[in-house]
């Protein structure tokens, strides 16, 4: 089985309908748009596992010389978001 991470869901569906990968993790209002975008039937493509995560460790990831407020900005909104 062929699994993609890729966060920028375009790439994950280009890879889809290429046939590169089986699946990919997504949320709805994505995978509506990339149904769109590629303009494909994905009533045949069914999620299979629902991903907790609320009970997930998420991180982000980043080069040790980024630009301190741009981390700073990124950790702010992710505190938003986690209200």
């Amino acid at each position: 089985m062929r699994i993609s991470f890729i966060g920028h869901g375009k790439q994950n569906f280009y890879k889809l309908v290429q046939h590169r990968i089986d699946l990919f993790p997504e949320n709805l209002s994505s995978f509506k748009a990339g149904c769109e975008h590629f303009k494909i039937d994905c009533r045949g493509i069914k999620p299979f596992y629902k991903l907790d995560l609320a009970s997930s460790a998420l991180y982000f990831a980043m080069n040790k010389s980024s630009d301190i407020e741009i981390v700073k900005h990124l950790q702010a909104a992710h505190r938003q978001l986690k209200l």
